[in-house]
């Protein structure tokens, strides 16, 4: 009796499961980067509402704070299709 490579010791499926466990990687770090900027804007929000920002300061935050939130969509707007929708029927 030959011996017989197993399935998941072939090429195509070693790339499949390396690409799956890459995927879930920028996944889990995806929802990081998310929990991060829904942190920060609860605390700016807290901040603001307590009146411990003053107005330079107020503007400086909110700037930043937009910025990383859209720098996260992006991240997601580039990833999802790239990721999660090539190779699907339409």
């Amino acid at each position: 009796m030959p011996w017989q490579v197993s399935p998941l010791q072939q090429t195509g499926a070693q790339l499949f499961f390396n690409l799956y466990l890459i995927a879930t990687a920028l996944h889990a770090l995806h929802a990081l980067h998310v929990i991060i900027a829904l942190s920060l804007g609860l605390l700016f929000w807290v901040r603001q509402r307590r009146g411990r920002l003053p107005l330079p300061e107020r503007i400086t935050l909110l700037e930043a704070f937009s910025h990383y939130w859209h720098v996260v969509d992006v991240i997601w707007i580039l990833l999802y299709p790239s990721l999660y929708l090539v190779g699907r029927p339409a």
